[in-house]
């Protein structure tokens, strides 16, 4: 018995150390990016701006060719060398060039022109459509834009119509319109997930095909974000699969004050090696965690507590444990099936999915303590094991400031449903069918 329990220990010690190694400092979020670089008071004060307007015009290669038109107030002294030199300064190093492309500067009495390219705003996909992924806020760089002129337009190739834009922007089939303030980093942002989609007009072919290519580049998205958040949580639910027998045996002779004594130690441990790496991060992510994880955790232990009542039959109800495992099996069917479906989606139902899933993954430890069909155990433990890839599939993408997080987030998520998950298991193990000479009762 001791030699077994000093291993838990080990293993316990050993994923509060995992734990500890993605445990992040705090840092606050950064603030918005100007979309308009030349719309500053670096360029020309406001106090000298009537009105500006931003028009962007992707061609067929998805570079954006950018026109700046600011109207001057009345009286206003405007030198076109200092705004070419102010202009040069803003754009050095856009989209990570050296210089920027084909800047041109006019001013008149009426209007101060600035004119410039910026590359790679889309890029050709699936069926020829134009995606333009430059707005996305979780994209290159992961910017968050915020749209400091009076008006932004923006239009795609020519002939092409407007396939994907969101819809209270539309300013007709082929541009979009946002209005904003000259200078205002705040006033206006642009709404995460935002994609555009160009292609020739093509009826409801058009859309579908619109859809897939947005589809295949927020999958390739997500597949940026994803490997270093499942990492840790996969081993940590690896390592309470393999050793749930020891687990249960343990659960099943320990006396409650014990179980609870060592579910504290565990967590004063990995309190400790988080302060370890400063009280003001370890506590944001704590809260962060705690904000994220409740809910969820909280549900997971009520469908948990709901198994455990139907098997000891205390809503008066004698259920069939193969009702159970059936149960459990169609749910294991449904996430795997829907995670093609979900990888390139953004919005609700990803992150619907995602939440689901992480809710659920716990509650799949009963049906494999109860089955003892090979191909059910296999099923159910692999899409245990894949969970932290599917909730990830779901959630994702996070951009540069969930990235941060993400990975203590999901590994108190896992190291919780590995709790839970080892209990679940151990009740269902204690009701499973007996076993006859003839086999199984199934």
């Amino acid at each position: 018995m001791y030699p077994r329990r000093g291993r838990l220990v080990a293993v316990g010690t050993l994923l509060v150390v995992l734990l500890a190694t993605i445990t992040l400092v705090a840092a606050p979020r950064p603030p918005p990016q100007p979309l308009c670089d030349v719309c500053t008071d670096d360029v020309i004060a406001g106090s000298d701006v009537e009105s500006s307007t931003v028009t962007i015009q992707l061609d067929e290669d998805g570079d954006g060719h950018w026109t700046v038109t600011l109207d001057p107030r009345a009286n206003a002294n405007v030198s076109r060398s200092a705004v070419w030199s102010a202009a040069e300064n803003a754009l050095h190093g856009h989209r990570g060039e050296a210089q920027p492309r084909n800047l041109s500067v006019n001013t008149s009495a009426n209007a101060v022109v600035v004119t410039y390219d910026v590359p790679r705003m889309g890029h050709r996909s699936l069926g020829g459509v134009l995606v333009a992924d430059y707005f996305h806020s979780q994209g290159e760089g992961s910017r968050w834009y915020a749209v400091n002129a009076d008006r932004l337009v923006i239009t795609g190739p020519v002939g092409d119509t407007l396939a994907r834009a969101p819809a209270k922007h539309r300013l007709n089939e082929t541009a979009i319109a946002l209005d904003g303030t000259y200078g205002d980093s705040f006033e206006r942002t642009i709404s995460p997930g935002w994609y555009l989609a160009f292609a020739e007009d093509r009826g409801v072919f058009t859309s579908i095909a619109a859809q897939l290519a947005v589809s295949v580049d927020v999958a390739q998205l997500k597949g940026t974000a994803v490997p270093e958040t499942v990492a840790v949580p996969t081993v940590l639910l690896a390592a309470c699969l393999a050793l749930r027998g020891r687990l249960r045996a343990v659960l099943a002779d320990a006396s409650k004050t014990r179980i609870l004594a060592s579910i504290g130690v565990i967590a004063g441990l990995g309190v400790a090696s988080g302060l370890a790496l400063g009280l003001d991060g370890a506590t944001f992510t704590l809260l962060l965690s705690a904000s994220v994880l409740a809910p969820i955790l909280a549900l997971s232990a009520v469908l948990i507590g709901v198994q455990y009542a139907l098997l000891t039959g205390r809503f008066g109800v004698d259920v069939d444990t193969r009702w159970l495992v059936r149960s459990g099996v169609a749910v294991a069917v449904v996430a795997l099936i829907a995670a093609p479906l979900v990888a390139g989606q953004l919005g609700p139902i990803a992150s619907g999915y995602g939440s689901a899933v992480a809710v659920v993954t716990a509650t799949l430890f009963v049906p494999l303590a109860l089955t003892e069909q090979r191909s059910e155990q296999w099923l159910l433990t692999g899409v245990i094991l894949l969970s932290p890839l599917l909730v990830a599939v779901g959630w994702a993408p996070y951009g540069s400031y969930g990235d941060m997080y993400a990975p203590a987030i999901f590994a108190f998520w896992a190291l919780t449903t590995a709790l839970l998950g080892s209990v679940a298991y151990a009740f269902g193990h204690s009701r499973r069918p007996m076993t006859t000479d003839t086999g199984p009762t199934q």
